[in-house]
């Protein structure tokens, strides 16, 4: 059975903000967003009324969803202060009578064994999708690789902070993890939030669903880069032990975000993404595109973003 009445959790800004806009876009679907306070004037500039909700009280939250009629439940919330909030928030669409459906916040990649025991947000993201699994709710991960808004803020439309791994598009750097020739996958957030708004017309879902904005090496990313803008990048490689020191190439990108995100916990994570993505983590499987809409490539951003900016 199709869903009709979405919750966003974090539906105010970054992807879920984006996942807000495709679903209203879509129509068909009636919207809320689950955020800490309720907000008239945000809800009307945002088109979904915010639903104030206190995720350390489980029955407010199932009256919420109950009141509310929530027959389906999208979580964007972060996990940098852990995963409390989306546990609660699972437990409480299990215990709803009218909630049937859940999309968990993952939206990136898979969290294997393997990958969880490079990255440790990757442990919390397992115990999110064990939760559910052992739930009667209806749930899939998507999978969608990179944000690729990253390499054209802030010159597209996005909701989401700068952060550049690999290349820094704006400053004509490039921190390349290993060799650079393992291909990775960039999805747009609209792009991720048009695939949502029609996986919500699914009258069933598989445990996993894969969307593929556009798939290249950081070698290729980077000739489309150079040719745009019309200059040669500094270039360097890190070399994997570099990497499993945990460090990485600093980028001018990278010193603008240390007052928000030390310099240490930046490297840390930068250089896992970069042994992630040489280890082929971020090479997903699934057709470009998904075969259900054209999706933004690379080329199409960076020439949107970059075209006559040197």
């Amino acid at each position: 059975m199709a869903s009709e009445i979405i919750a966003v959790a974090g539906g105010s800004g970054k992807l879920g903000r984006a996942i807000v806009d495709q679903l209203n876009a879509h129509g068909g679907y009636k919207v809320f967003i689950l955020g800490r306070e309720a907000n008239t004037s945000k809800s009307k500039e945002i088109g979904a009324q915010i639903l104030a909700v206190d995720y350390s009280n489980p029955d407010a939250l199932v009256a919420t969803l109950e009141t509310n009629s929530i027959d389906t439940v999208i979580s964007t919330l972060g996990s940098t202060f852990g995963i409390d909030p989306e546990l609660a928030l699972i437990a409480a669409a299990d215990k709803s009578k009218v909630t049937r459906r859940y999309i968990p916040s993952l939206w990136g990649i898979r969290y294997t064994p393997e990958v969880s025991a490079l990255l440790p947000i990757g442990q919390l993201k397992r115990s999110i999708l064990d939760t559910l699994a052992a739930s009667g709710l209806e749930y899939t991960s998507v999978i969608n690789g990179l944000f690729m808004d990253y390499y054209g803020l802030p010159h597209v439309r996005s909701y989401l902070h700068p952060f550049p791994l690999a290349i820094d598009v704006a400053s004509n750097t490039a921190g390349i993890p290993g060799s650079g020739d393992v291909p990775v996958t960039f999805t747009y957030t609209f792009d991720i939030g048009r695939f949502a708004a029609l996986l919500l017309q699914k009258p069933q879902w598989e445990r996993e669903s894969v969307t593929v904005g556009d798939k290249l090496t950081w070698n290729e990313f980077l000739a489309v880069a150079e040719e745009v803008k019309g200059v040669k990048f500094d270039v360097t490689y890190d070399k994997l032990e570099t990497l499993k020191q945990g460090k990485v190439t600093e980028l001018p990108g990278h010193v603008v975000l240390y007052p928000f995100f030390p310099k240490e916990a930046l490297q840390g994570l930068a250089a896992v993404f970069g042994l992630l993505m040489e280890e082929g983590h971020f090479d997903l499987g699934g057709e470009v595109g998904g075969g259900e809409f054209e999706t933004k490539k690379v080329r199409e951003l960076v020439t949107e973003a970059w075209s006559g900016k040197a």
